[in-house]
């Protein structure tokens, strides 16, 4: 069984694995600003917006460039990003020169207008050389959640997961509140994989054994379960169909009462074709958390891992398949109430207007409000595998219609530098990440729109 899965893992995992590469030869160039974190000298994003004849103009402008703030050779900066409102969250790979994670908080108008400055370096209260804090990463207004599917425990890769909550230990300090672990830890179950909505966190453990080998579980707390402000255990949710290899709890997201998670290895008739399945906390009963709805490709194809990557925001679901059509790849958003009440419906697939073989189009995909960002971080450019990442709006080219309003590529294009391995989107913003770029330290880009159009700020923040 497990010999038919390796091409599909293969996708969620390279970007990882690229970590294992050698880099090319030759130093990072300091860049030097102001002292106030500016460099006059950067150059606006480059951006390549879709036709204005067709769509809304909605340019997204470059307004910071995030670096390392510790410099880290090979710390892959960027390798996971999470935004919400003024405050970002960048994971490296590497701390310190340890092979270990390390994430760090920036703010918005921090030593500056409109400048994202750091605010605080996190790191866990059990952080071990090999692990893998910070990928992935999470985050709702004042809480963060951080995944680490290395963590040791008892000196064996278990997973964890780690909440960090502002004002916890002074005002504006961001201090560990709770470490999750599962119930029922087991050796390289690879808990970790995190997201958050309010007072409800979820992390999957996708190589779980349940019933055979690598079923997959994600594991529910809520915030003032087992007493105030603590993150209790409250449910554990299962692949319905419980094969092996399905690796159920990628794709995982949750917006209020709802939650989506991935199969991306799911056979479906075929091989490795992947489904979704969306819970709700009281379908079964109170805090039931019953499955709902079972999603997969309209037409279904083998190797595809859709349900790979998926984010919701209220009764909106965006889920890729971004091995789709020989790996040029692909998105579908579903909308609540669409055929009927309460069913998730289909409204819309997407793929990049520039789509080609092997760019990985999805991965990952994220949505806020009546905006989409897509990653594509095998994209070819100016430079092999370089990235881009595209954004789309609602009501772009027609009612309820999703359409593609830009494509955002690196201003520092470097091959293999994967622009697009990470993106968030919050309101008006959007961020993106490079971890390879910079000889493999990393960075990140924020775009913000104001009044229709997105305009440049050449501001560095370190």
């Amino acid at each position: 069984m497990l010999h038919k899965k390796r091409f599909a893992i293969l996708g969620i995992i390279l970007a990882f694995c690229f970590a294992l590469i050698a880099p090319g030869q030759g130093e990072a160039t300091a860049q030097a600003t102001d002292g106030q974190g500016v460099n006059p000298s950067i150059e606006p994003a480059a951006i390549e917006p879709a036709d204005s004849s067709e769509t809304d103009v909605l340019i997204h402008s470059q307004i910071a460039r995030l670096l390392d703030p510790d410099q880290v050779d090979y710390a892959k900066f960027g390798m996971s990003i999470a935004l919400s409102g003024d405050t970002l969250v960048v994971a490296a790979a590497i701390a310190d020169d340890s092979d270990s994670g390390v994430a760090y908080v920036f703010e918005r108008n921090q030593g500056g207008v409109d400048n994202w400055g750091q605010v605080k370096k996190l790191l866990p209260s059990t952080l071990a050389e090999g692990s893998r804090f910070g990928s992935p990463i999470a985050i709702d207004g004042d809480t963060i959640v951080i995944g680490d599917s290395g963590a040791k425990l008892g000196g064996v890769e278990r997973g964890a997961a780690y909440v960090f909550e502002r004002n916890k230990g002074g005002p504006n300090n961001w201090g560990q509140a709770k470490m999750l672990t599962a119930f029922d830890q087991a050796d390289h179950d690879n808990f970790g994989l995190v997201t958050i909505s309010e007072n409800t966190i979820a992390v999957g453990a996708p190589r779980k054994t349940v019933v055979s080998e690598a079923n997959g579980a994600v594991y529910i707390f809520e915030r003032n379960q087992g007493g105030p402000d603590n993150w209790g255990f409250v449910k554990t949710l299962l692949d319905p169909y419980m094969a092996s290899h399905n690796e159920f709890g990628y794709g995982l997201a949750v917006s209020g009462d709802t939650i989506v998670a991935g199969a991306y290895l799911e056979d479906g008739g075929g091989t490795n074709r992947g489904a979704s399945y969306i819970f709700e906390r009281n379908a079964g009963g109170p805090n039931a958390w019953g499955n709902v709805k079972t999603l997969t490709a309209p037409i279904p194809e083998d190797y595809s891992s859709y349900g790979g990557y998926a984010d919701i925001d209220g009764n909106n679901l965006i889920i890729s398949a971004y091995l789709e059509n020989v790996s040029a790849g692909a998105a579908y958003i579903y909308e609540r109430n669409r055929g009927g009440p309460d069913n998730w419906g289909l409204v819309q697939k997407l793929i990049a207007s520039d789509s080609e073989e092997r760019d990985w189009f999805g991965s990952p995909v994220k949505i806020h409000g009546d905006r989409v960002a897509v990653g594509a971080y095998m994209k070819d450019g100016s430079e092999s595998h370089c990235g881009a990442a595209y954004v789309y709006g609602r009501d772009q080219g027609g009612e309820n219609h999703w359409g593609q309003v830009q494509k955002l590529i690196s201003p520092h294009p470097a091959a293999y530098g994967n622009y697009g391995v990470s993106v968030d989107v919050s309101g008006d913003t959007i961020a993106a990440g490079a971890f390879r770029e910079d000889s493999m330290r990393g960075a990140v880009y924020v775009y913000y729109q104001t009044q229709g159009s997105y305009v440049y700020l050449p501001l560095l923040s370190r």
